[in-house]
C-alpha cells in the first residue's frame, strides 16, 4: 500500500544526537490518512512597530541573547545558516535474528550551515529457524530551537519549505510473501511550534513523500529529483509578546521482517536513498506569514 501527500501522524523525536540499538522490532503498519492542517494569512513589517500601529507583524528574536532577525513584508523567512537552531540527527537501527542485515553507507545528518539533509539504509532479511529475522533503520534529520518572538498577536501559519532528491525500493520473492514477510519505506516531513511562554506545541500534519508497505512478491521503486515539498502549522495564534521556536525535520524508514520459520530461500529488501551523489533534503527556507 503505498501513500504518499498529506496522510497524518503524531510522534515525539528525540532531539539530540542519539544512536540506539534496540534488540525486537515489528514492522510498522500504515497510517491512515487525515486532512491537511487549514491554513491562513498574515501581515509582516520589516522593522519594529511604531507606537499605535494595529497591523500584524511578527519580528524574529532568537532567544538567550541571539540577535533580532528582520522580517520583510511578504512574511519572516529563515534560511540556510540556520543560526541559534539545534541540530537533530536521530539514528535508530535494529537487527534482530540470524537473517537480518542492516546496510547504513551514509548515517542520517543535517548541517545547519547549509541545511542539507542526508541518509541511506539498506535493510534485508533471510529465514532463521530460531527467531523472526527483522532490520530497520529510522533516521530524522532536521531542526530545533529556531526562535522569534511575536511583536503582535494574529493568526500565521508556520511552513518549513524542502527540496528533496530521493529513491525508495523493495523486493521479496515468493517465499518469503507466501511465510507472511513483510518491507516498508517512507520518507516524511513533520514541522512543529513551540509557545515557550505558554509550555504549549502544535504539530502540523505529518506529509509523506513516499510511504510503501509491501506484502506480496514484487519488487516496488520510486524516486524524485529536487522535488518541491512542504510541511505547515496552520493557523497559529500567535501572542504578542510570546516567545515561539520552530520545529522541522524530515524523517526516513527502510524495513523488513521475515517470520521465524521461513522457507530457507526467502529474502526481502527495502531501501531508502537520500545520501548517495546526487541525493539529498535541503530545508530551503522556513516561513511565517
Amino acid at each position: 500500500m503505498e501513500r504518499e501527500g498529506g496522510s497524518s501522524r503524531s510522534g515525539t523525536f528525540l532531539p539530540a544526537e542519539k544512536e540506539t540499538m534496540r534488540t525486537t522490532r515489528k514492522v510498522r503498519k500504515p497510517r491512515e490518512n487525515e486532512p491537511k492542517a487549514n491554513r491562513a494569512r498574515g501581515v509582516f513589517r520589516r522593522a519594529a512597530l511604531p507606537a499605535g500601529a494595529g497591523t500584524l507583524a511578527v519580528v524574529a528574536l532568537m532567544l538567550l541573547a541571539s540577535p533580532l532577525v528582520a522580517a520583510s513584508s511578504g512574511g519572516l523567512t529563515f534560511a540556510a545558516p540556520y543560526k541559534g537552531a539545534t541540530a537533530i540527527h536521530l539514528r535508530d537501527p535494529t537487527v534482530q535474528g540470524c537473517g537480518a542485515t542492516l546496510n547504513i553507507p551514509v548515517p542520517a545528518a543535517f548541517n545547519l550551515a547549509t541545511g542539507k539533509a542526508v541518509g541511506k539504509a539498506v535493510a534485508s532479511s533471510t529465514a532463521c529457524a530460531s527467531a523472526d529475522s527483522q532490520a530497520s533503520y529510522d533516521g530524522t534529520m532536521g531542526l530545533q530551537g529556531l526562535a522569534f518572538t511575536a511583536s503582535a498577536s494574529g493568526k500565521f501559519n508556520v511552513v518549513a519549505h524542502w527540496t528533496v532528491s530521493w529513491n525508495a525500493a523493495e523486493s521479496m520473492n515468493g517465499a518469503a510473501a507466501n511465510a507472511g514477510s513483510q518491507a516498508t519505506v517512507e520518507i516524511f516531513l513533520v514541522a512543529k511550534l513551540t509557545d515557550v511562554t505558554a509550555g504549549t506545541t502544535k504539530v502540523g500534519a505529518t506529509v509523506f513523500i513516499v510511504q510503501n508497505d509491501l506484502q506480496s512478491a514484487s519488487s516496488y521503486q520510486k524516486s524524485a529529483v529536487n522535488a518541491a515539498y512542504s510541511a505547515s502549522v496552520g493557523g497559529v495564534s500567535l501572542v504578542a509578546g510570546h516567545h515561539y521556536t520552530i520545529y522541522a525535520v524530515i524523517s526516513f524508514s527502510a524495513q523488513v521482517a521475515v517470520p521465524q520459520g521461513s522457507p530457507s530461500a526467502s529474502w526481502v529488501t527495502a531501501s531508502v536513498d537520500l545520501g548517495s551523489t546526487g541525493h539529498g533534503a535541503s530545508l530551503s527556507s522556513i516561513k511565517v506569514a
